[in-house]
């Protein structure tokens, strides 16, 4: 092989390490393997599925952060029913609490947890409520709740301007006080 074509295998398999970090360590393809807590993840975010369908609610997805350790679990969740603020909360927390209690119960899940117990923060749930047609409704109500970073963020479809605005938003502590009085489901 002459110099020329030495160069441009170099330049080559530099190039692909750089578009394809799976390729080339000591002229042998790595696959990278999945850590085993995903595992535990997807049998967490199943159960809780199923649990969930007993609300008349579905999974649509799933995720989280998960660098290195499991940081967030996220997962929406959509229902075919129309829903005020009181309704929208007590669903979100039942379902945030159901999925907290199902990562902390979770044996073997634990080693791989940022912290332990798996606090309400660290659980991302959304729901989504739409007509059994699928188109949204239009009259103000919730179209949309959602805990992020331990608050509850609620919010109502546009349809003149083709948006989601919100509504309304809480701390969880403060949802869980307002939900104690109430008994919607």
């Amino acid at each position: 092989m002459d110099l020329k074509n030495k160069l441009l295998v170099l330049i080559f398999a530099v190039l692909a390490t750089f578009i394809n970090p799976n390729v080339f360590a000591q002229g042998h393809i790595i696959k990278k393997e999945r850590p085993s807590y995903i595992r535990h993840i997807h049998e967490i975010v199943d159960q809780f599925t199923s649990d969930m369908s007993t609300y008349g609610l579905d999974c649509v997805g799933s995720g989280g952060s998960m660098p290195e350790d499991v940081v967030s679990i996220k997962v929406r969740l959509s229902a075919c029913k129309h829903a005020t603020i009181s309704e929208a909360r007590q669903l979100e927390l039942i379902a945030v609490r159901r999925l907290a209690d199902l990562v902390n119960s979770h044996e073997r899940i634990r080693p791989f947890l940022r912290e332990y117990p798996f606090g309400l923060d660290r659980i991302e749930v959304s729901i989504s409520f739409q007509q059994p047609t699928g188109e949204r409704f239009c009259d103000g109500s919730v179209d949309y709740v959602s805990s992020i970073n331990g608050i509850l963020y609620y919010a109502a479809y546009d349809e003149i301007l083709n948006n989601i605005y919100d509504i309304a938003s809480e701390s969880i502590q403060e949802a869980i006080e307002k939900q104690q009085g109430e008994n919607t489901l």
